[in-house]
């Protein structure tokens, strides 16, 4: 298995209330509707730092981070930043087990008598299944909020 990161960013400056309101109707995810249902609701002159994560599916981790501003003038700065953790099946991996098995396959044919072969190979398909089945069936690790905020920091993104 092997982890994959896709990340989009949006800058969006000087939305209107209405505008905002049109664009959390329009918005089809529920925790993005919600987060920005909390950019709506803040003061004029105020800021807020939001951030949500949920897991889709198997082997899909989506991440929210969204820096929200009022102005003064009743206006709207947006910075969404959308983030896909992705696990994938890693093919070169798979084709080195493929070869370690084959490899094991012509040892295990050395041996004698043939319910041992069988025995060995079986044991090498169950262990090889075991271990695949895990990890298609866990989720990548969440590291997208440290590095996202530290990044953010780094490059003064938060500042006005």
């Amino acid at each position: 298995m092997k982890n994959r990161i896709v990340l989009t960013h949006d800058l969006s400056k000087e939305f209107n209330k209405t505008e905002l309101q049109e664009r959390i109707q329009d918005t089809r995810d529920s925790n993005l509707r919600i987060l920005l249902g909390k950019v709506l609701a803040l003061q004029d002159n105020s800021t807020i730092l939001l951030a949500s994560t949920r897991q889709q599916r198997n082997r899909i981790r989506q991440t929210w981070i969204i820096h929200g501003e009022r102005t003064a003038n009743d206006e709207f700065n947006l910075f969404i930043i959308d983030i896909h953790q992705i696990k994938e099946i890693d093919k070169l991996k798979l084709l080195i087990y493929e070869l370690v098995f084959i490899c094991f396959t012509i040892a295990a044919d050395s041996i004698k008598p043939r319910k041992y072969k069988v025995l060995a190979i079986g044991t090498i398909v169950v262990v090889a299944s075991i271990k695949i089945a895990s990890d298609l069936n866990t989720y990548p690790p969440d590291v997208i909020y440290e590095y996202i905020l530290q990044c953010s920091k780094y490059n003064n993104f938060f500042q006005n």
